[in-house]
C-alpha cells in the first residue's frame, strides 16, 4: 500500500475508534462505512484487475463486508433486530465470498488440514453452545449458520499456506483470526449479559479494522505472487 492511502486508512481507523469511544454517532455513521470503501478502492488499485476469480471473490467480499457495516449501525433502533439479521447475512455473504477468493486462488481447491478443522469449528461449537440459552429460535439458526461460515472462512485461509507463500498465507490467516475474535465478541456482548467485557465497542473495532487491514494486505500479496508467477511461467522457454 501506498504511503498516502495508508494514512488515509489510519486516519480513517483512528477517527472511527474515537467516536466510538466518545460514542459520537455521526463521527460513527461517517467513518465506519468509508473504512471498508476506501480499503476495497486500495484493494482494487493495488492488483492487476478485479475481474479474475481471486480479485473479483475478494472484492465482493469487501463490499458485502460494507454492507454490513452500514445496517448493523442501525440495530439499536426500533427495527433493531431486522438490521442486525440483515447485516449478519450481509457479513455472511462477505464471508462466503472471502471463502470463495481462497479456494479460487490460483487453481480452485483447497487442502483441508485436520488441525485447522479441529481448531476453527472447535471455536465455533464452544461460542454457539455458550450463546445457546440466550438465543430465541430466529437467532440460533442465524448464529449457528454465521458460527459455521465465519469458521470455514478461516479453515480456507490456513489452507492457503499450501497455495500462497508463508508471509502472505500467514497474514491472512492472522487476519481471519482477528475476524473470528471480533465477531465473537459481538455475539457475546450482545446475547449474554453475565459476561462483563472491557470496552466492547473499541475492542470489537480494533480487532476488526485490523481483521480487513490484514485481509486486503494478504490478498494485496498473494495476487502479486500469482501475476509474478504467471509471468515466469509465460517468459519461461518451457511456457
Amino acid at each position: 500500500m501506498s504511503r498516502r492511502t495508508t494514512f488515509l486508512f489510519l486516519l480513517l481507523a483512528i477517527g472511527n475508534l474515537t467516536a466510538e469511544y466518545f460514542n459520537y454517532s455521526l463521527g460513527i455513521y461517517i467513518t465506519k462505512p468509508l473504512l471498508l470503501l476506501s480499503l476495497a478502492f486500495i484493494f482494487y488499485r493495488k492488483v492487476d484487475s478485479i475481474s479474475k476469480g481471486f480479485e473479483k471473490w475478494l472484492f465482493a467480499g469487501l463490499l458485502f463486508s460494507c454492507g454490513g457495516d452500514v445496517l448493523l449501525m442501525f440495530s439499536q433502533g426500533e427495527n433493531g433486530s431486522l438490521f442486525f439479521i440483515a447485516g449478519l447475512s450481509s457479513f455472511l455473504i462477505g464471508h462466503i465470498c472471502y471463502i470463495s477468493a481462497f479456494f479460487n486462488y490460483p487453481k480452485r481447491g483447497i487442502q483441508l488440514h485436520p488441525f485447522s478443522v479441529l481448531f476453527f469449528y472447535g471455536i465455533a461449537l464452544a461460542l454457539v453452545f455458550f450463546l445457546w440459552p440466550n438465543l430465541d429460535p430466529t437467532m440460533k439458526i442465524a448464529v449457528s449458520a454465521y458460527a459455521l461460515t465465519i469458521s470455514t472462512m478461516g479453515i480456507f485461509a490456513y489452507g492457503m499456506y499450501n497455495k500462497a507463500s508463508y508471509s502472505a498465507a500467514a497474514i491472512l490467516l492472522f487476519g481471519a483470526i482477528c475476524f473470528i475474535f471480533s465477531d465473537s465478541i459481538i455475539a457475546i456482548n450482545k446475547f449474554n449479559t453475565e459476561l462483563s467485557i472491557w470496552m466492547p465497542r473499541i475492542t470489537i473495532m480494533s480487532s476488526y479494522i485490523l481483521a480487513q487491514w490484514l485481509i486486503v494486505q494478504g490478498s494485496i500479496q498473494t495476487s502479486r505472487e500469482k501475476e509474478l508467477n504467471a509471468t515466469r511461467i509465460a517468459t519461461s522457454p518451457n511456457g
